[in-house]
């Protein structure tokens, strides 16, 4: 049973995050999840790898550049 530091921790750590929902024909979740935990451990670490290969850089460098342009508006 969680304590309610706990709650409070994961509650302040979503507040961190954004989700992205991704959709794929019936049948190939499981293959994409099996392809990605023998390469990363998770199908979430699998996706934000190819991301950042894809963009040339890291997601956590996206989500500063997204911070400091808010910030100038």
């Amino acid at each position: 049973m969680p304590t309610e530091a706990h709650k409070e921790r994961n509650r302040r750590h979503r507040q961190t995050l954004d989700q992205l929902v991704c959709t794929v024909p019936k049948g190939a979740r499981e293959k994409i999840r099996e392809h990605a935990i023998s390469k990363t451990g998770s199908i979430n670490s699998y996706i934000i790898d190819l991301i950042e290969k894809d963009m040339g850089c890291s997601v956590k460098d996206l989500a500063e550049r997204a911070k400091k342009e808010i910030s100038q508006e």
